[in-house]
């Protein structure tokens, strides 16, 4: 077993206490055998030998037990005590001698009767002194080596014959001694290598802990600082929301004062939706029709993302000039919609002008692009666009906000297919048409055409309108059905028109206002029915 310095320190230490504090024991215990020797064998000896035997035991005994409580006082005190150790095994070597001699003399036969209890009286008191120092070998040794030395030299007079067994185990004990002795020394370097390891682990326990202790501080500390930060954000919170609120209000007063929207140039939400509703009203009275475009610059979300705030405007002031250079009419009005869209309204324009005004938009704004120089590294932008149309009547039940629903729907879908096209919104959808079909309903006839309608649940009314004939929009509660037998027939709803011929059936729902004129060179015979119950 290899040992550093500091574990063989350890160990003589250990050694060291322990002879120490079992010394005192063995001396009382040694001191007591001296007496009940001396006692039992006055009897049998001179007084003088008895005497002089037992002064010499418990002087032994007693200098060794001052010895070992002075070491013992100044190891605990952290003092040096190595000083007392020659005088304390001159002492043990004393008492091993004289317990020797009195094993030499019972021996020799000098004492008969109680030869063999004060042999195992010895033998008792010996074994009890060999136990208590049998951690330090050195000590060991010495003892055992002074107790066995006389008698051995007693029976090495006497013929060999005759007491090479005692010799024997004379030797046999002085080895056991020594192995014992070895063995116990050998647990107390086990014994002291892992008391160094449970104290190194300790000490690593004790450092985690520290560890420990100071990130659960540094945690705390951490945490107050976070607590803190939210504190700080929660009232700078606050504070923006409060000048949110201050800058909304002042944008709204501005908006109020003005009512020109500050980076298109255009009238804003505001005052445009003021201006609608005056052409809407307006177009009630004169029985016209009002257009809105709705435009929308493709990938504007991309594009505001990729550019800063700066481009973005040039570019929506870019969109503005080029829609509003399309509205040249009196009552015709541009305006921004929204945060991305341009609204353009058109009084008195119906569904095809519109269609086609937006068509003429669209193309001229791909013919827009943003200046290299726009933002930090931004490349030149071309400009494409979708374009909602919406067409309407004012009319009992729609007010301008169909208008409006009917324009972001159609925006929507020129959005969604791609972009940079027009889609139009068409209330003449609305109608349902059903071609005359030769096979199914067999030659086109009055009697077939009001056999057809009858079957479905409708009665019908005959009525010729001749040529040039225009009927004013007008619904119905219910649903009409108008069947087509001679020459041809516009309908028209909200500004749309569609023309039917002859074997046509127009299936128009209830509510829808539908404006008829007679075309071409035939007068127009129709059946009108209306849904039964």
């Amino acid at each position: 077993m290899e040992l550093d310095a500091a574990t063989i320190k350890s160990v003589t230490d250990q050694q060291t206490g322990r002879l120490v504090r079992e010394s005192q024991h063995e001396c009382l215990l040694g001191a007591a055998g001296v007496l009940i020797g001396a006692l039992a064998l006055r009897a049998f000896t001179s007084e003088l030998v008895m005497a002089t035997w037992a002064g010499l035991g418990l002087a032994a005994y007693g200098i060794r037990y001052l010895l070992a409580r002075r070491a013992r006082s100044a190891q605990e005190q952290g003092g040096d005590s190595s000083e007392i150790f020659p005088a304390f095994a001159i002492s043990l070597a004393v008492t091993g001698v004289l317990w020797g001699a009195a094993f030499a003399w019972s021996l020799r036969g000098g004492v008969t009767v109680l030869g063999a209890p004060f042999m195992l009286l010895g033998l008792a008191i010996v074994m009890l002194s060999v136990g208590f120092h049998a951690g330090t070998p050195k000590v060991t040794r010495l003892f055992v080596a002074a107790v066995l030395l006389p008698p051995a030299l007693t029976l090495l007079s006497q013929p060999l014959v005759f007491v090479w067994p005692t010799l024997l185990g004379f030797g046999f004990c002085a080895a056991v001694a020594h192995f014992g002795g070895l063995q116990l020394r050998n647990r107390l370097w086990q014994s002291s290598l892992l008391e160094d390891e449970a104290t190194q682990l300790r000490s690593y326990l004790d450092q985690r802990r520290n560890q420990v202790e100071k990130l659960k501080v540094e945690v705390k500390a951490s945490q107050n600082k976070r607590d803190e930060a939210e504190i700080s954000m929660r009232r700078m919170a606050a504070d923006l929301g409060m000048l949110q609120g201050k800058s909304k209000a002042l944008s709204d007063s501005l908006e109020r004062l003005s009512p020109l929207d500050q980076v298109t140039g255009l009238d804003n939400r505001r005052h445009f939706e003021q201006t609608t509703e005056a052409e809407w009203g307006r177009a009630a009275r004169e029985g016209k029709l009002v257009s809105l475009l709705l435009i929308e610059m493709d990938g504007h979300e991309e594009f505001a993302a990729a550019n800063n705030r700066q481009t973005s405007d040039l570019m929506l002031k870019r969109l503005g000039v080029t829609v509003r250079g399309f509205g040249r009419r009196p009552g015709d009005n541009s305006a921004r919609y929204d945060e991305s869209r341009i609204a353009l309204l058109l009084p008195g324009c119906d569904s095809r002008n519109a269609e086609r005004l937006a068509e003429n938009v669209r193309k001229k704004i791909e013919t827009v692009t943003l200046p290299q120089h726009v933002g930090v590294g931004a490349p030149s932008v071309q400009l494409t666009a979708h374009i909602g149309v919406a067409t309407a009547k004012p009319m009992r039940g729609v007010d301008s906000t169909e208008l409006y629903r009917r324009a972001e729907a159609a925006l929507y879908e020129a959005g969604f297919h791609s972009g940079n096209r027009v889609v139009v919104h068409r209330p003449i959808s609305k109608l349902r048409v059903e071609r005359w079909d030769l096979a199914a309903d067999g030659p086109l006839s009055e009697q077939s055409m009001t056999q057809k309608l009858l079957v479905r649940g409708y009665d019908t009314k005959r009525e010729l309108m001749p040529l040039n004939t225009k009927v004013e929009p007008q619904s119905w509660n219910g649903e009409v059905a108008l069947g087509i037998m001679t020459g041809e027939l516009r309908l028209e709803v909200e500004g749309h028109d569609m023309t039917v011929k002859s074997g046509d059936c127009v299936v128009v729902p209830a509510g829808v206002e539908l404006g008829q004129e007679v075309i071409g060179t035939r007068p127009v015979l129709k059946f009108t029915a209306t849904k039964t119950d």
